[in-house]
């Protein structure tokens, strides 16, 4: 049977994929399966070119996150802005990282304003927003473009591309170990399995200089800060339910 992979890189993350699961049967049915989610990963982030649905879906997708330099960008044209809530100007993304920000911060503030004030920033009208709310946003939009240029600035360039494969390599390497955990939680460190499994895929296709087990490792590492640092997505205040004291039943009279 023919694999689209290299016979030696199939042996070696097979291998790996066993170490790492003992319980593993590597059996042609799920060594196709294996071999076909990779390589149609491969292709996707352009390790090699395919014009098929999956590829050109994937390439969109990633071209479609900014970088942190682009969002730093936006955040100053933000800050910058005579309305910065202006969805020519404000993207839903960064509406919803400055609303994260915004309920934080004007929790302890907003507790005991009157219920017409305005709480959040989505749907907000900006001249609606008294003085201290407009300066507040766009305070916060200053931070947050200092924090995304900070990320700039610390060395190395982001490369969807490999933050992709990454993330999609940690999706194939728990599903075939059968692990019940998040991706996230697995390890960086440059001896791991999980990396060395990155690597032995990635050396056959990117620069040595990019492939090495701690660029890789860093690259992980960064992947998992900043997935952490998202702000988590928010949900509906729920409504409080005042109980009513349990009634007390009455002595009988006989008992008395």
């Amino acid at each position: 049977m023919t694999y689209y992979l290299p016979n030696s890189v199939l042996q070696k993350i097979v291998a790996i994929l066993c170490a790492e699961s003992p319980e593993l049967t590597p059996g042609r049915k799920i060594l196709r399966e294996i071999d076909r989610r990779i390589f149609a990963l491969i292709v996707g982030v352009g390790a090699k070119t395919g014009d098929d649905e999956y590829s050109l879906a994937f390439r969109e997708a990633i071209d479609a996150i900014p970088s942190p330099r682009q969002r730093a960008e936006e955040f100053d044209r933000i800050a910058r802005a005579a309305n910065p809530l202006d969805p020519e100007i404000c993207s839903p993304d960064a509406l919803v990282r400055m609303e994260a920000v915004t309920r934080k911060r004007w929790a302890e503030i907003l507790e005991h304003a009157p219920q017409n004030r305005t709480y959040n920033l989505i749907r907000a009208d900006w001249d609606m927003l008294p003085g201290w709310q407009q300066v507040s946003v766009r305070k916060i939009a200053q931070h947050l473009a200092d924090k995304f240029r900070s990320q700039v600035a610390q060395g190395a360039p982001s490369k969807p591309e490999q933050n992709a494969l990454l993330v999609e390599l940690a999706d194939i390497f728990l599903s075939a170990t059968n692990q019940q955990i998040d991706r996230l939680e697995l390890p960086h460190e440059p001896d791991s399995r999980f990396i060395q499994f990155v690597r032995a895929i990635a050396e056959a296709f990117f620069p040595a200089t990019e492939t090495s087990a701690k660029a890789l490792s860093n690259r992980w590492l960064r992947w998992k800060e900043h997935s952490y640092s998202e702000p988590m997505p928010m949900e509906p205040a729920r409504p409080r339910i005042r109980k009513r004291p349990a009634k007390r039943q009455a002595k009988s009279l006989k008992r008395l």
